[in-house]
């Protein structure tokens, strides 16, 4: 069919599309074959709404498992696509990413209504073409007010930095190596195994783990102001 897509065009249009990570799909499709999505349920996004606050995975085999019993099937993505001619096991991985999506949808769909999230995930699902629009299209930013903020939290996080240097006495502590943190916090007294933000709020002694947690957020904010400015 090509990029054209022929009579699948006006059907893609007109009907609802079920996909596992529509953003990744619709914003091909658009660019590749000017195709707009209205109408799509996310099965990703209602993974997502469905194990908010946990750490699950939710991966298209991950969810098939979950949801529905599969078992996971050989990872063939790595596989060489650019050939003419696709291999079997690649044909059966490329359509089992198709093969149980409807009745995937059909299982989230109904767990979403039992936990009250059908609103909600209308919602999710109705953001997903202005994404796609947004992404295609750009959106207008204020280089000067970005840069402004680029630069004040990277001060923030460089004068945080140097005061846990002072309160952990360890003048050479890279912050960003959790084994130095560790043990620069165990010698202060401070006793964790792990320096991520939910061990710290444990051990949360008012003055040093306050600092660190405002450095790091200092310096993400800093970082994704850059990353902003380097696509502008």
């Amino acid at each position: 069919l090509g990029y054209e897509l022929g009579v699948l065009k006006p059907l893609l249009q007109s009907s609802e599309v079920i996909v596992h990570n529509a953003n990744f799909d619709l914003l091909w499709l658009a660019k590749k074959c000017g195709i707009r999505i209205k109408h799509v349920f996310c099965t990703l996004t209602a993974a997502r709404l469905l194990s908010a606050g946990t750490r699950q995975r939710n991966n298209l085999d991950q969810c098939l498992q979950k949801y529905l019993g599969i078992p996971a099937s050989s990872d063939m993505s790595k596989s060489d696509w650019s050939s003419l001619l696709l291999t079997e096991e690649q044909v059966r991985y490329a359509s089992r990413d198709v093969a149980h999506l409807h009745q995937l949808a059909g299982r989230q769909r109904q767990l979403l209504e039992g936990a009250g999230l059908i609103e909600v995930c209308r919602l999710e699902m109705g953001l997903l073409p202005a994404i796609i629009d947004m992404e295609l299209s750009g959106i207008g930013v204020d280089r000067d007010r970005l840069t402004s903020l680029r630069d004040r939290w990277n001060k923030e996080a460089r004068d945080n930095s140097q005061l846990l240097r002072q309160l952990l006495n360890t003048h050479t502590l890279n912050l960003n190596s959790p084994k130095q943190l560790v043990a620069a916090l165990k010698r202060g007294g401070l006793a964790t195994e792990s320096t991520n933000e939910e061990s710290l709020l444990k051990i949360d002694d008012g003055k040093v783990i306050p600092v660190i947690l405002s450095f790091r957020r200092a310096e993400k904010s800093a970082q994704q102001a850059s990353k902003l400015l380097e696509a502008t």
